[in-house]
């Protein structure tokens, strides 16, 4: 499987994380927290715009670019919370998630791509699978009085299919440019949450971060990756995201055993083991953001104690020098990750602080110590540096203490 695909997969697992973050949100309305996650997608893109290189000229980008970059996006979470709101919630999901098929159906159309059968089968396998997943082995039945919500939960899928499948139309316009689809579509659910909706703020909005990372990832994925094998692959995020709100019991060992597998990739030489080992600390930082996030007393601890929110301010500043010092020191191939990983591993020490326990606090500001040190020993310090030596010990010192600390937070907790 290629990079791209493995970047754009990680877009599904990133937006595997919504059902937890929707449920901790409490009672914020929809429209209100779709406007939330693409301001921060749109922040996202607007930091990443500073460390890119300057550009000859400004490329135009086509009309037809913005109209399916913003109908994509606005348009599939508009149809979809019109669809939840004029239809049974298990009905409506279902029908909005045919796009995975969509798209698997939907690539034999373009220009290029081969639609094999094992395709078919997979994303056919998928869907019987999110069909359990979300029925929880019941049945459904669909009533002709929601007739209306049904139709609009089919639209969100075409929209979201023929979003990702078009985007692949146009290889050549750069992922930036969802930089502003998040805007304007963070401005349109703006508009509706103010038409619709009775304002509910939420207790805290850093540990969105990731989801509004994701189309970016996406983004890639669709463009330069098998998009037969992502449109099928797809259907692992309804697996996830039920595997994420039911792992608070197992998140902790699941996300040691993922560091180890992490450990082991990293010990190797090479950008393959490099990208292995990031990945699976990706998705170890994920477990652990689901696991605090579920065990966690919200965001109003940040601002009911100003050390918290000290330290949450200090994690911010850390996490934008990591990103500032590594982008002009790494390859192109490896800039969306790196950041994505930042991205995520700040959203992980923001949710560690909405625990009271302290263990678990320090062993998050530890594990962020110990990847600044290894971003540095890899990326920043030259081969022959004489503090390559210490940085090395630091690392894993400070890494197998962050450990440490986090597993007898919740043994002792």
């Amino acid at each position: 499987m290629g990079r791209a695909t493995l970047i754009g997969f990680s877009a599904v697992a990133m937006w595997a994380l919504l059902a937890l973050l929707t449920d901790a949100s409490g009672a914020v309305p929809p429209f209100l927290l779709s406007a939330i996650t693409f301001t921060i997608g749109t922040g996202v893109g607007l930091v990443a715009r500073l460390f890119m290189p300057a550009t000859a000229g400004s490329e135009k980008i086509p009309p037809q670019v913005w109209l399916i970059g913003i109908a994509g996006l606005f348009g599939y979470h508009f149809f979809y919370f019109t669809a939840l709101r004029n239809a049974p919630a298990v009905e409506a999901s279902l029908i909005a998630y045919l796009w995975p098929l969509l798209i698997v159906l939907g690539s034999a159309l373009m220009p290029g791509e081969r639609l094999a059968w094992n395709h078919v089968v997979g994303a056919l396998l998928g869907l019987a699978g999110t069909f359990l997943i979300v029925t929880k082995g019941g049945g459904i039945a669909f009533d002709a009085r929601y007739a209306f919500g049904y139709a609009m939960a089919g639209v969100c899928a075409v929209l979201w299919s023929s979003y990702s499948l078009l985007s692949r139309r146009f290889p050549s316009v750069p992922t930036s440019i969802v930089t502003w689809f998040c805007a304007a579509t963070a401005a349109l659910s703006l508009v509706c949450h103010l038409m619709l909706e009775e304002t509910v703020l939420p207790v805290g909005a850093g540990q969105w971060l990731p989801v509004g990372a994701a189309f970016y990832a996406w983004d890639i994925g669709v463009k330069r990756g098998n998009i037969q094998v992502l449109g099928a692959a797809s259907y692992g995020a309804p697996l996830l995201s039920t595997l994420v709100l039911i792992s608070a019991g197992f998140a902790a060992s699941a996300a040691l055993a993922l560091s180890a597998i992490g450990d082991a990739l990293l010990s190797r030489d090479g950008e393959k083991a490099f990208v292995g080992g990031l990945a699976s600390f990706l998705v170890a930082h994920g477990l652990y953001i689901a696991l605090f996030l579920r065990s966690g007393e919200g965001g109003g601890l940040l601002s009911a104690e100003p050390w918290r929110a000290a330290i949450a301010g200090a994690m911010a500043v850390f996490a934008l020098a990591m990103l500032l010092a590594l982008w002009r020191r790494v390859g192109p191939a490896l800039r969306l990750p790196i950041s994505v990983y930042i991205a995520t591993i700040f959203a992980m020490g923001i949710s560690a602080l909405t625990l009271s326990n302290l263990w678990v606090v320090g062993g998050a500001v530890l594990f962020m110590a110990s990847d600044g040190l290894l971003a540095a020993e890899k990326f920043l310090l030259s081969a022959i540096s004489p503090h390559r030596d210490w940085t090395r010990r630091a690392v894993w010192m400070l890494y197998y203490a962050a450990q440490m600390a986090i597993t007898m937070g919740f043994l002792l907790g």
